[in-house]
């Protein structure tokens, strides 16, 4: 018989199988748009209409798409603001 080795690569897409949070982390009960003042509705159209610009790396983290999307709604990120939705 022939010996055979397997290859198997194994990821994990959006924590289905291993979390990076916290084992008590708690979802916090307001959104991260109306923590920056901005209506959920506006945050998640803007979210997504910049999201190839989030996944080829041209915004480069997190922090920089709240502020990206802060300046196309015209908010301006105030830093006590933009500290607690991080």
């Amino acid at each position: 018989m022939k010996n055979s080795s397997m290859k198997v690569i194994v990821f994990d897409l959006y924590e289905t199988l291993i979390t990076n949070l916290r084992p008590n982390y708690q979802q916090p009960v307001r959104s991260i748009a109306s923590r920056l003042g901005l209506e959920d509705t506006q945050f998640r159209s803007v979210w997504k209409s910049l999201n190839r610009q989030r996944m080829t790396g041209k915004l480069k983290n997190y922090p920089e798409a709240l502020k990206e999307i802060c300046m196309i709604l015209g908010v301006a990120p105030y830093v006590q603001k933009y500290q607690t939705a991080l």
